[in-house]
């Protein structure tokens, strides 16, 4: 269902975005989730920015039914499009596909950070500090 296809997120009004962790037992775990948050929220770009988690608090449950933008941009943050991705948070959502539309709010459902060029320039970048160090 291709409700919303070219989105233009500098214009449309009331939006969101909502990034979804695998979470851990470890509390530390949940800060880099919360760092991008903080970068996203200072692009403007977003009139919410919310960060919840499959596995830790809060979760999905405890964080989707609170916002309250028109348009809610679910990213998972995970790496590969696995179960999570592709099974475990469309169902929790009741997402239908990329597209959604859920109480009245379109929701847009992203792909993982996935085989982007710059997850490849991250890991490059990390090796050469560590290498310039060792």
């Amino acid at each position: 269902m291709n409700m919303v296809k070219n989105i233009d997120i500098e214009k449309n009004t009331a939006k969101a975005i909502l990034l979804i962790g695998h979470g851990s037992r470890l509390p530390e775990s949940s800060k880099v989730l919360e760092v991008h948050a903080e970068r996203i929220k200072k692009t403007g770009k977003f009139d919410e920015i919310h960060t919840c988690f499959l596995q830790s608090e809060p979760t999905i449950q405890d964080v989707f039914p609170k916002i309250k933008s028109e348009t809610i941009f679910v990213f998972p943050f995970f790496l590969a499009p696995g179960i999570h991705v592709s099974k475990d948070i469309p169902r929790i959502l009741g997402l239908q596909g990329k597209y959604s539309e859920i109480n009245g709010k379109k929701i847009i459902y992203c792909d993982p950070l996935g085989e982007s060029e710059f997850i490849t320039k991250a890991i490059l970048r990390q090796i050469e500090e560590l290498w310039s160090t060792y």
